[in-house]
């Protein structure tokens, strides 16, 4: 069952009776595609401890001392998958792509509004931060 947006089918209904019409419940509009805010956000399985205990250090980085956050956009699917990742702040080429491979590979519990799984557009940052021996 899809939502209807009651307003506007109080406002048909309304408008219908008024011009001796019977009334009939149609629906006015789709859901959006994807929510940016919702009742019950994604939760990323495993925290982001779990997240940051899976990067693998670029060793180009490691080398040139490069610390810093890469933060990455992306949907979180009815399901929980990730789709359409891309980086909206850059730190370097290397920490970049390895941002994009550990969220694509990562898990969520699906965002919910009105207790139904929805898609929503997320962030999240990527802290790359090299060891006190290696800085």
């Amino acid at each position: 069952m899809r939502p209807i947006n009651v307003q506007a089918a109080v406002i048909l209904f309304a408008a219908a009776a008024f011009a001796g019409c019977s009334p009939k419940i149609v629906e006015v509009s789709e859901p959006p595609a994807f929510f940016l805010v919702v009742e019950q956000p994604p939760v990323l399985v495993g925290g982001l401890e779990g997240l940051h205990a899976r990067i693998n250090y670029p060793e180009d980085a490691r080398q040139q001392g490069i610390e810093g956050r890469v933060t990455v956009v992306f949907m979180v699917d009815e399901e929980g998958n990730v789709l359409d990742a891309q980086v909206a702040e850059r730190l370097h080429d290397s920490c970049d792509q390895e941002a994009l491979r550990v969220i694509r590979e990562s898990t969520f519990e699906p965002g919910r509004q009105r207790g139904l799984a929805v898609k929503v557009r997320m962030s999240l940052p990527v802290t790359f931060r090299l060891p006190t021996s290696d800085r």
